[in-house]
């Protein structure tokens, strides 16, 4: 039996599990024509009446909330309200994301997190993140987190809205050392993200290559993920890869995976080449955030858990 740092987990309210649902089980097409617009147009107004969010973000960046909301306009300003709420929050995330940083530079020399250039047969944007160094005592979450969210941008901006994603992980070279390096009050922030701020129709994440450490990540992951994630986990050992091609078919991975696609090595030359033609993006972007002293009395604010005491790494995990 070995032992691993984890902090007890701090749990915050879980609003918007609606929006969640809207992105999981979303049509794959957008409505005839995109995003209607009348809803951006509704959508500008509406952002002009509130005064804590900031009124410049573009209408390529509202057309990405209506669409990953199904054109429900309600459920995009709910979604927006939080998207900007947690970027403001979670500073460690959403700030210096210049991508010529020391700290982003050792990032992309540590992990790969790369766009499959050809869709599933559903029209679906697979990524693939894994290792490229897989020496824990190399291994920064946090820096691993914020690239992986800065990818996310670009490959937004790129292609706009995305009938769906599917996250793809593979854990070849995880070990127990590298949990011992996961930040749970990050780890919270970015899984609060993803379930209520991000602009995204997320389909599903698989975790391939799968060892049996993976479900004790997931045990500590549950406090904090809402039912509707943990219908979108697929855990895949290497035995089970077949039932994996049956989400992502095998020949649009990257050919180290066996596919037909350029090797995640190459594909991760392009991601880099990509957010490094963003710098002076990132920088711009960070004036897009919320002023909580201006928050309307109706408005509910993002409750942070680190603000109730869920600081630190993992502190304690029994693994038999």
């Amino acid at each position: 039996m070995s032992d691993v740092a984890v902090a007890k987990p701090c749990l915050a309210p879980a609003p918007l599990s609606a929006s969640l649902r809207a992105r999981q089980h979303a049509p794959a097409a957008a409505p005839a024509g995109g995003v209607h617009p009348q809803d951006l147009s509704n959508f500008r107004v509406w952002l002009k009446h509130q005064p804590h969010l900031p009124h410049d973000i573009p209408d390529e960046t509202l057309t990405l909330f209506l669409h990953s909301q199904n054109n429900s306009l309600e459920l995009a300003k709910l979604t927006l309200d939080r998207s900007y709420s947690i970027r403001t929050a979670a500073r460690e995330l959403f700030t210096n994301r210049d991508p010529f940083s020391a700290e982003i530079q050792d990032a992309l020399k540590i992990i790969f997190f790369a766009p499959l250039p050809k869709r599933t047969p559903e029209g679906f944007l697979a990524f693939v993140v894994g290792f490229r160094d897989p020496d824990p005592s190399h291994f920064m979450f946090i820096e691993a987190v914020k690239l992986s969210l800065m990818v996310l941008d670009m490959v937004q901006l790129n292609d706009g809205p995305v009938p769906g994603y599917r996250l793809v992980m593979d854990m070849r070279g995880t070990n127990i050392a590298h949990v011992g390096k996961i930040n749970f009050a990050t780890m919270k922030r970015g899984l609060d993200y993803q379930q209520e701020g991000l602009p995204v129709r997320l389909k599903g994440v698989h975790v391939i290559n799968a060892i049996p450490l993976v479900h004790h990540i997931l045990a500590i992951m549950k406090p904090v993920m809402k039912p509707e994630t943990r219908e979108m986990m697929h855990v895949h050992t290497e035995a089970q890869v077949s039932k994996f091609y049956e989400f992502v078919p095998k020949e649009i991975m990257p050919k180290d995976y066996g596919g037909e696609a350029p090797s995640s090595e190459e594909l991760h030359g392009l991601v880099k080449q990509g957010i490094e033609k963003l710098a002076a993006w990132y920088t711009q972007e960070e004036r897009l955030r919320v002023d909580e002293s201006k928050r309307p009395a109706r408005s509910v604010p993002y409750q942070d858990g680190d603000a109730f005491g869920c600081n630190g790494s993992f502190k304690k995990l029994n693994l038999d």
